[in-house]
């Protein structure tokens, strides 16, 4: 039996073949300036240090482009 390693998207749940290009990985978080951080974390659930995210790549892209638009309007 072959064992398939995966990494699963922090929005959705989607599994996604870790040799695969069909995700984001985030090492920390993408901010805005200093302090506005739009996307990504260092802690999961249980607060363990946890220094990547994983997204598939359109909820990548969603997800920041409402952030975006949510701080260029202010």
């Amino acid at each position: 039996m072959k064992t398939i390693e995966a990494v699963k998207c922090e929005n959705c749940g989607k599994l996604h073949e870790v040799s695969s290009e069909d995700f984001i990985s985030i090492h920390g978080n993408v901010c805005i300036g200093m302090n506005g951080g739009i996307i990504g974390h260092n802690f999961d659930k249980e607060g363990r240090v946890n220094r990547i995210s994983v997204y598939c790549i359109n909820n990548c892209l969603k997800i920041m482009l409402e952030k975006f638009t949510t701080y260029t309007k202010r």
